[in-house]
């Protein structure tokens, strides 16, 4: 009886064994779904503090600790990016642009001093043709005139 009565007991924590490994396995994968999502809901809290605190500095009301931050933020940016600029060499492409930029300017010089002289030869020829214009409205006048005198001193 001493032997059945251990051997139920075995069999007892065996089973009871079976239940924890299921319930550990169980609450194993409830914990990694929570750690899941408290980091996916811990980044947006962090992404959404960080704008508000961006926008407190930017509008003066955060605390001075932030907005100094932001602005030795934004100096490193400028400076870093004024650095790149003061660094950069002229390479082959800088020549290659600046020879296709005397180009377009030389070519654009071209086409205006082109559309000057095709001005001045519009100019000249109006100018010549409203001369004509005068002496034809002039010498209508005369005729007009001559032909209203004897108009007039025919009707005397």
């Amino acid at each position: 009886m001493t032997y059945s009565r251990a051997l139920d007991t075995l069999e007892q924590t065996r089973k009871d064994a079976v239940v924890i490994r299921e319930t550990i396995a169980s609450t194993r994968g409830k914990l990694t779904t929570a750690t899941l999502k408290s980091d996916s809901l811990l980044q947006s809290l962090t992404a959404r503090a960080t704008a508000l605190e961006k926008l407190k500095a930017k509008l003066g009301i955060g605390s001075s600790t932030l907005k100094a931050f932001v602005v030795l933020i934004d100096n490193e940016i400028v400076e870093e990016d004024n650095s790149l600029l003061q660094e950069d060499e002229l390479d082959e492409l800088d020549e290659e642009f600046e020879r296709m930029k005397n180009s377009k300017l030389q070519t654009q010089k071209l086409q205006i001093m082109e559309e000057i002289a095709l001005a001045e030869n519009k100019l000249t020829e109006t100018t010549g043709a409203l001369k004509k214009a005068e002496e034809q409205v002039l010498m209508s006048m005369t005729v007009m005139d001559m032909i209203v005198m004897i108009m007039f001193s025919m009707c005397r």
